[in-house]
């Protein structure tokens, strides 16, 4: 009871803080966003920081927020954006995914349930796009990250199993592959970028007003 009342406490410090915060940088970031961007953002982030605080467990606070992502994707139009602006929303603790019977599988964070619900979507929604042009050509830097990525599979097969060959494969390409694969594609203009890069730095001004309270 007691440390529900802390969590509590501590959801209502942060609530205010935030909102001050979206408030006062409101007007600096609708130079780079639409007005409807912001609000659906920032009404995504208090959603799933209130869950974060009220979810005993980890496995509810996906189950909750998976809808609010996918409310949130539908009009998205900079997914970069949005994943940067929720990346940390909560602290990175992994928990194992298991399926009765079997071996953990691999280990879940709030990283990896952004890149089901946001980053493989997008690239879902590029790859069944009309305009072709917005996948891109294949680039040398595309060439650079897909030769690491076959030189860190080849260098630990022969001290594993094929089947955990096949997960670090299946990890790194949601990880990394997908993630890097989604930026480039959409942050390909100045005005994306720019807009994904406010919404980081909204993110840090929050996270500073925290600190100065913490301190």
């Amino acid at each position: 009871m007691l440390l529900n009342l802390l969590n509590l406490k501590a959801m209502i410090v942060v609530l205010v803080i935030a909102m001050a915060i979206f408030h006062l940088a409101k007007p600096y970031c609708l130079r780079f966003m639409a007005e409807v961007d912001f609000t659906r953002r920032r009404n995504t982030w208090l959603a799933m920081t209130v869950t974060g605080f009220l979810s005993p467990g980890f496995w509810l606070f996906v189950f909750i927020t998976a809808p609010i992502l996918i409310w949130s994707m539908r009009k998205e139009p900079n997914p970069v954006a949005l994943y940067l602006l929720v990346m940390h929303v909560v602290p990175p603790i992994s928990v194992p995914l298991t399926i009765p019977g079997l071996e953990s599988l691999f280990f879940f964070a709030i990283y990896r349930h952004l890149a089901f619900m946001i980053v493989v979507p997008a690239i879902w929604r590029l790859m069944t796009s009309k305009d072709k042009t917005l996948l891109g050509r294949l680039t040398w830097s595309d060439q650079l990250i897909l030769a690491y990525f076959g030189l860190v599979l080849v260098t630990g097969m022969p001290y594993e199993t094929l089947t955990n060959t096949l997960r670090r494969a299946f990890l790194y390409s949601v990880d990394t592959l997908a993630l890097y694969f989604l930026v480039s594609r959409i942050c390909s203009n100045r005005r994306a970028l720019v807009e994904a890069v406010a919404c980081h730095c909204l993110i840090g001004a929050i996270f500073a007003a925290l600190a100065v309270f913490e301190s």
